[in-house]
């Protein structure tokens, strides 16, 4: 199992980034700004997580991860949603040319309830379906809720 531990106070998005492996299939790692941090306040809805698969080409294999919530937050909701939006690959990575195109990719939204303020989890499960070499992975998403 791996873990990957976000620390969000707001809006953050980190989550799975795909590269290609030596078989031409989409690679998948953890891909986690420590010391990136947003603030929100209590009750606004937030991205805290996103996945999604890109070969070197910037195809997708017609293949989104899917998402499921294994632990649910004790003090708000997280919902998962299918989007399509920008990766964020770095300008090292191969794949920083698919920055300028739009892809599906599986999100996380957490929203805290009325009032809440303090620190959440929220525990998920990818399956990365298109990619034999990345098995599925298991996170841990920890939400700091500012006033």
């Amino acid at each position: 199992m791996k873990v990957g531990y976000l620390c969000l106070a707001g809006l953050v998005s980190a989550g799975l980034a795909g590269c290609t492996g030596q078989n031409g299939q989409p690679e998948v790692g953890l891909r986690s700004d420590s010391g990136y941090t947003i603030h929100a306040k209590s009750r606004q809805s937030v991205q805290i997580y996103d996945a999604y698969q890109v070969t070197v080409d910037c195809s997708t294999l017609g293949a989104t991860p899917s998402i499921s919530i294994t632990g649910k937050p004790q003090h708000g909701t997280a919902t998962v949603a299918i989007k399509s939006a920008h990766p964020a690959y770095p300008a090292t990575n191969p794949r920083y040319k698919c920055n300028q195109k739009t892809i599906p990719m599986a999100v996380v939204n957490y929203q805290s309830n009325l009032g809440f303020v303090g620190t959440d989890t929220v525990k998920l499960h990818t399956d990365f379906h298109e990619s034999p070499d990345n098995p599925s992975e298991d996170i841990v998403a920890v939400i700091k809720v500012g006033p």
